[in-house]
């Protein structure tokens, strides 16, 4: 049996709820975190580690870093 946190994330990507579990495998701690997030973004996480993040997240954290990453290389304006 392991110990799983699962969070389900609706607005600004910040926790709205946040469960502690128990579960035999990390594939039933994911179906738990999937019936839970009822469509909003969710995670699961075994101890310090996040074994699952669901496809509305990581897309949303893609399109950020992204983002973040043109701001970082983008050149200053020639004078």
């Amino acid at each position: 049996m392991n110990e799983y946190e699962i969070r389900i994330l609706k607005a600004h990507d910040r926790p709205t709820l946040i469960s502690a579990e128990v579960h035999l495998t990390d594939n039933s701690a994911i179906r738990s975190a999937r019936r839970m997030a009822d469509g909003n973004a969710a995670e699961v996480w075994r101890g310090s580690e996040c074994i699952w993040r669901s496809s509305e997240l990581v897309a949303k954290l893609r399109w950020k870093g992204a983002a973040q990453r043109r701001q970082q290389t983008e050149l200053p304006p020639a004078e």
